[in-house]
């Protein structure tokens, strides 16, 4: 069910992310092997907040679809179709909802079938409203009024994975004020990536603040160091949790994993790491940085020093042979860029689109067509499915940024290529293209000569 605040434009991509953060830990694993049809009982049987609706489950065969599915068309397959109901009325009402609701709200002991009673009983109904029990259990579960019981302990061990690249951490330290090139004392932050099988660190870098743009300048220069890691474990920070953290995961094909809320027994490896590597390589960045940029990486040092519960150094341990080498991914070309906002838009039929106040041009030949519009650090690009078909200069002071090569080309079957400008045309552009200083006033006589 599709709810009132669902904005339209996102709502496709928050779905596919969604299957694909359900389908993200089985995608490793063998086909025909026991341990996945183990993951599949074992994701069915978690409740899930499910985009746009009140469901809470998602069956083992709508999983196996959604595998297949990826695996033949990619993320873009995990899209959902548009539905032919919307609009429509639901078999429960409001008024419904919120009564059932309220009264599950002043008695929490009250089972599902209590509660319909109780509701039934007081009359705030009609008596032949339809009230199924497992549509009101996914009510009150989605609400979180089902989980009443108390946290029991977990018993922790230690564990590890075999292979380089299986499973990558990341965690944030605050590291010290240093001075920025203006002379200005600003606080700086430690992002930190760390292997889980060797202990080596792909990247990690000082940085002016902990936002989205800068972990995933982070990842990306441990992915094009180290490759494509297979899962990166993280906890709830707002970078981590951020859409457009999840949807350059998604794109790259690494399932992205937090930590459980209120477990930090859970990510010791990836704070110990962190703490670990920060002490010589902080006091480092604390003389360099003053003098240089805002991003500085730990000393080659720090990593040779032993990791807690590591019986060898992660230098020696990463000198792994090429079966290990495997299991990390070719890196994707292009390689995307780490971007800050993403937002959808429709080609007008001047061939452009707009963003951030400006207005920016697209192939003719995806007009009326939507595409996604990425604001990165220095450009903005516009990307038709998973191509990048638009680069322009970011926060330029043109509020209009044409690309001329937009505008040619061959007639599609939808669209009819742009008549070319003429002589008067490229004229015109040609004293657009000049200074208003600096254009000469026989310009301006061989503009009227053509005009006439």
């Amino acid at each position: 069910m599709t709810s009132a605040r669902t904005d339209p434009s996102t709502h496709r991509q928050d779905v596919a992310l969604f299957r694909y953060t359900v389908i993200a830990p089985l995608l490793p694993l063998d086909p025909a092997s026991p341990q996945l049809a183990q993951t599949l009982r074992q994701q069915a049987a978690r409740s899930w907040s499910i985009p746009g609706s009140t469901r809470t489950r998602v069956a083992v065969n709508t999983m196996r679809d959604w595998i297949r599915i990826y695996r033949i068309h990619g993320f873009d397959g995990l899209l959902p179709k548009p539905r032919t109901d919307v609009s429509k009325p639901r078999r429960m009402d409001v008024e419904t909802i919120e009564t059932l609701l309220a009264i599950k709200r002043g008695h929490l002991e009250l089972s599902v079938r209590k509660v319909i009673e109780k509701v039934r009983g007081s009359g705030a109904v009609a008596a032949d409203a339809p009230l199924p029990p497992t549509t009101v259990h996914r009510l009150f579960t989605s609400e979180g009024m089902m989980d009443m019981t108390g946290t029991v302990p977990v018993q922790r061990r230690r564990f590890s994975y075999a292979w380089a690249g299986e499973l990558w951490m990341s965690d944030v330290m605050h590291g010290p004020r240093v001075r920025d090139q203006g002379g200005r004392a600003r606080k700086t932050y430690l992002i930190n990536m760390l292997d889980d099988a060797t202990r080596l660190v792909p990247y990690s870098a000082f940085c002016f603040s902990e936002a989205t743009p800068d972990f995933l300048q982070v990842l990306r220069q441990a992915i094009l160091r180290r490759g494509l890691p297979v899962r990166l474990y993280v906890d709830h920070g707002a970078s981590y949790r951020s859409r457009q953290t999840a949807l350059v995961c998604a794109k790259l094909g690494i399932a992205l994993i937090h930590a459980r809320p209120r477990s930090p027994a859970g990510r010791a490896r990836s704070s110990g790491g962190c703490a670990t590597d920060v002490p010589a390589a902080a006091r480092t960045a604390g003389t360099e940085t003053r003098s240089r940029s805002s991003r500085r990486t730990p000393t080659h040092a720090a990593w040779r020093r032993c990791a807690r519960g590591c019986a060898q150094p992660p230098v020696p341990t990463c000198s792994v042979p090429g079966s290990a080498r495997a299991h990390l991914g070719p890196l994707p070309e292009p390689m995307p860029e780490p971007f800050d906002i993403a937002v959808t838009r429709r080609v007008g039929a001047d061939c452009t689109v707009a963003f951030e106040g400006r207005t920016y041009s697209v192939p003719f030949a995806l007009v009326g067509q939507r595409v996604e519009v990425r604001g990165c650090a220095r450009h903005v690009q516009i990307l038709a499915g998973a191509d990048i078909v638009a680069a322009h200069p970011r926060a330029t002071a043109h509020r209009i940024v044409l690309d001329p090569g937009h505008f040619q080309g061959e007639s599609t079957e939808t669209v009819i290529a742009p008549a070319p400008l003429g002589r008067m045309g490229t004229r015109i552009a040609e004293i657009a293209a000049l200074a208003p200083e600096s254009r000469p006033l026989d310009l301006y006589a061989a503009l009227a000569e053509v005009a006439r």
